[in-house]
């Protein structure tokens, strides 16, 4: 593997995304990675970025900036993070957290958040964003959700 370049994904790497996506466990369409792209992109608080090796996507980190109304700071969330398949425990994913980092910490962010499914632990997820510095914050925090229609 060469080295890594990181770039912000356009409307071409909607196959490619589509797949990346799928891998993480969340099966969508080329067409409609397509149409959540183009509407992320147009955000000015959400950001993505593809790892890129020998010209190839080989990994993908999502994440929202939130400006809190109620504090005068700012955190940002991790949304998705996933390698390929095929390349995996190479570094990626902790070039893709590093360089995420970077970006957030000059939005003057104050925290980085990131959840992750308590079925992911047994694939070593956990333990990974443990390694990269993110404590398990769950003695800390209770979250709830409301599904809608």
């Amino acid at each position: 593997m060469t080295e890594l370049v990181f770039r912000t994904p356009t409307l071409q790497d909607s196959d490619k995304l589509s797949d990346l996506i799928t891998q993480l466990g969340y099966p969508i369409t080329p067409e409609l990675m397509r149409k959540r792209l183009e509407t992320y992109l147009a955000s000015n608080c959400n950001y993505a970025i593809l790892a890129i090796s020998d010209d190839n996507v080989v990994g993908l980190a999502s994440f929202t900036i939130i400006d809190c109304f109620h504090m005068d700071r700012k955190f940002a969330r991790i949304t998705s993070l996933v390698v390929d398949e095929h390349q995996r425990n190479h570094g990626i994913g902790k070039a893709l957290i590093k360089h995420a980092e970077k970006i957030i910490n000059s939005a003057g962010c104050t925290s980085i958040e990131v959840s992750s499914n308590i079925n992911r632990a047994a694939s070593g997820t956990h333990d990974f964003y443990s390694s990269a510095g993110y404590n398990d914050v769950r003695a800390e925090i209770v979250y709830f959700r409301k599904t809608t229609t």
